[in-house]
Order: C-alpha cells, then sequence, then structure tokens
C-alpha cells in the first residue's frame, strides 16, 4: 500500500493497517483541518467503527507533508520530515515528556 499525503488519499483500508484493526472494522472517517503548521498540514480525523475495540481511538490527529513546493522544499532541504518521523519511532516512547501514542510514522 502506498503512502498517502492527505486524508483525500486515506482509505479505510490503510487506516485499518495503520491502526492494527481488523479488516472491515472501519466503516468510514471524516477530516477537517487543524492548526496553522508552516511545513506540514494538520488534520482532524474522526473514525467511525463498524466494529470498534477497546484498543483503537474514536479520532486522531494525521500530520501530512504540506502541499505548497516551497514550503516542502525547505523541510526536505532540513531533513524536517525525516526528523520528526524518527522522534515518533525512536525517541518519544523513551522519553519523560507526555507524548500522544503514536499510530503510524513513515
Amino acid at each position: 500500500m502506498s503512502m498517502p499525503c492527505s486524508p483525500a488519499e486515506f482509505s479505510t483500508a490503510w487506516l485499518e493497517q495503520c491502526l492494527g484493526a481488523g479488516d472491515g472494522s472501519l466503516a468510514g472517517f471524516d477530516y477537517e483541518a487543524i492548526g496553522t503548521g508552516q511545513i506540514a498540514d494538520s488534520y482532524r480525523v474522526a473514525l467511525d467503527w463498524a466494529q470498534r475495540t477497546a484498543d483503537v481511538p474514536d479520532s486522531l490527529a494525521a500530520k501530512c507533508p504540506s502541499p505548497d513546493e516551497t514550503s516542502l522544499a525547505s523541510a526536505k532541504l532540513m531533513n524536517l520530515y525525516l526528523k520528526e518521523v524518527n522522534w515518533y519511532r525512536e525517541l518519544a516512547p523513551r522519553s519523560s515528556v507526555c507524548v500522544p501514542r503514536c499510530y503510524h510514522a513513515d
């Protein structure tokens, strides 16, 4: 499955995979823009579960690459996306800082 770059490209199957949910357990989702990111766009994704289990969220925040070419080029030049993904993958679990649960970072 390829990596979507915005919620408009998300699919229920992709979200189920990211969240470790069973096939067909997500009936659908809605999203809205949140925040004012400089190099990324952030969205609140409301999840509509057909079969909800206790270990999946009702909603999540999705941070996606900016569609703005200047912002995207700046982020790539400074490896900002790689740094943030690695923070959530490697450092956040070992940090004493309060960090939201990360379901997927790529």
